[in-house]
């Protein structure tokens, strides 16, 4: 029960704590929190024609793989080129990696 309510409560700081993704508890989590936030912000702005459904599935995914540089596994299971691979890749690197559980520690 108290871990439910851990849980919640570290969901309602990621939903509403600026910057998006402070309380992520590792890297993919930040990143994907920070990436609803942009497609919401997209969505709410009535969108630009920008869409991160591939970094969103890289970073859910392959992030091990991005990490160990197999492009070409990534894209042939995602069905994606290379080049399209390494630009998404381009557009995370404009996201940024919130330590917070670092900071609880000092």
């Amino acid at each position: 029960m108290e871990y439910e309510l851990f849980d919640e409560a570290i969901r309602e700081l990621q939903l509403n704590l600026e910057p998006v993704g402070l309380c992520a508890r590792d890297i993919r989590e930040c990143w994907l929190l920070q990436l609803d936030a942009k497609m919401r912000q997209l969505n709410d702005e009535g969108g630009n024609g920008a869409d991160y459904s591939l970094e969103r599935l890289l970073v859910s995914d392959y992030l091990n793989d991005i990490e160990n540089n197999r492009l070409p596994k990534i894209a042939k299971a995602t069905n994606h080129e290379i080049e399209e691979i390494k630009d998404a890749i381009l557009h995370l690197r404009r996201f940024q990696c919130y330590r917070s559980l670092k900071l609880l520690h000092q």
